[in-house]
């Protein structure tokens, strides 16, 4: 599953949240959060339902669509 960069990014936003606060809040390191959000990167539905949850969002709010 790819991360939508923009849609994870607008609810971290909307949380006044920034990837050093949804590492904390994921219980993991800055740096591991920061590799979500690297293009290509292919997420495990379990991390992303982690994320989703950290952003207070459904998982298909901050997944790219397949077009």
């Amino acid at each position: 599953m790819l991360l939508d960069k923009t849609r994870a990014e607008l609810a971290m936003a909307r949380l006044g949240l920034n990837r050093s606060d949804l590492a904390k809040k994921l219980g993991v390191a800055a740096l591991t959060a920061s590799q979500y959000f690297k293009p290509g990167r292919d997420l495990s539905p379990k991390t992303v339902g982690k994320i989703a949850k950290a952003l207070e969002v459904d998982p298909s709010e901050i997944i790219k669509s397949e077009k």
